[in-house]
């Protein structure tokens, strides 16, 4: 088929006969305004389809017909426009950024943000910046989510102001923790340990993402009792991000709440991958521990170990049964448990 005819399918066609005249175009060089029509088509279904096809067409020509599809009613159509910029709109970003003079609307200068921010695009950052102290707070999110684009040139600041704006929360911690700027720590901290009642849990999982930097502000706040709980959900977050060599240097830290977290960590899947010997050496060391939170830690670990090649299921066992002779009834309860399951774990 021609080029004609693969457009006029694009015009015409069923579902499965666009698909088709799509995907054929898209392998196929010719002149990009060939396809204004099937752009100006009143149903979206077309336009989104001869939007697909200019993705594939690094020519300035194609960024030109793209950009005005930013400004489209129907918002589908807007997205495309902005994503397929996004692959290609390094052929003529100037033409990106000259839409922004005559953006009609709060959600048509998004698009186009969008576009440019995409490419890292400096006149993109500097208005998103302005953006994302916009009246609206749906126009604050959406530049938030668009600055996180910036990795090079994070705009530490305004994120961090964002952390601290109710309506604007939750899009900057996702932010924060995909950008992860040290100085992002303190506020989704205080964040997690702020709220009293009901504390936003994507905080603690961004926490998470920082490992090891995260560490020090963390234990600063674990002296506080009525933190602990929560200061030992954000130090197990933070341990399943780092790796195994940096997961024993903590185990070394002096403080109580880091090795608590750690044994917690040991009896975990997280830590399945890690070398046996100084699991066995570290679990060990409190088997017999004073505390029994950490003697049930040591359980949920011997329990880990014992799941793990034969060699290592008699000295589970043996430390499994130690505990379920314990003073303690949850002790003896949980090590029992651990020593059926292990019974019924496939050789």
């Amino acid at each position: 088929m021609t080029v004609d005819e693969h457009i006029a399918a694009l015009l015409d066609g069923d579902r499965r006969v666009r698909d088709s005249a799509a995907f054929e175009l898209r392998a196929l060089r010719f002149d990009p305004q060939l396809l204004v029509p099937v752009l100006e088509h009143p149903h979206v279904s077309r336009q989104v389809k001869a939007i697909e096809v200019l993705r594939y067409s690094r020519t300035r020509e194609a960024v030109e017909l793209l950009v005005p599809m930013l400004g489209s009613q129907h918002d589908l159509v807007a997205r495309k426009a902005a994503s397929s910029l996004g692959r290609i709109g390094a052929i003529a970003p100037d033409v990106i950024a000259s839409a922004l003079d005559t953006a009609s609307t709060a959600q048509h200068r998004l698009h186009i943000l969008d576009a440019l921010s995409r490419l890292r695009h400096p006149r993109g950052r500097e208005v998103l910046l302005v953006q994302a102290d916009a009246w609206e707070p749906w126009q604050r999110t959406a530049a938030l989510d668009y600055l996180r684009r910036y990795r090079e040139d994070p705009p530490v600041e305004t994120i961090r102001a964002a952390l601290g704006d109710p309506e604007t929360r939750s899009a900057a911690i996702e932010v924060a923790g995909k950008l992860r700027d040290p100085s992002f720590v303190e506020p989704l901290l205080a964040i997690w340990l702020g709220e009293e009642r009901f504390p936003p849990i994507r905080a603690l999982f961004e926490i998470g993402k920082f490992g090891a930097v995260a560490i020090d502000a963390i234990v600063a706040r674990a002296a506080e009792p009525a933190l602990r709980d929560r200061v030992a959900n954000a130090l197990e977050q933070c341990l399943v991000h780092v790796a195994e060599a940096q997961f024993w240097q903590l185990w070394a830290r002096p403080e109580p709440a880091v090795r608590d977290a750690c044994l917690h960590h040991l009896g975990s899947g997280y830590a399945r991958s890690y070398a046996v010997s100084p699991r066995r050496t570290a679990l060990a060391a409190h088997a017999r521990d004073p505390d029994q939170r950490r003697r049930l830690s040591c359980i949920r670990g011997y329990e880990q170990l014992g799941r793990l090649p034969n060699a290592d299921v008699d000295v589970a066992r043996a430390a499994l049964e130690a505990l379920s002779s314990d003073p303690d009834e949850t002790v003896r309860t949980r090590a029992e448990t651990a020593l059926r399951s292990l019974a019924n774990t496939p050789r």
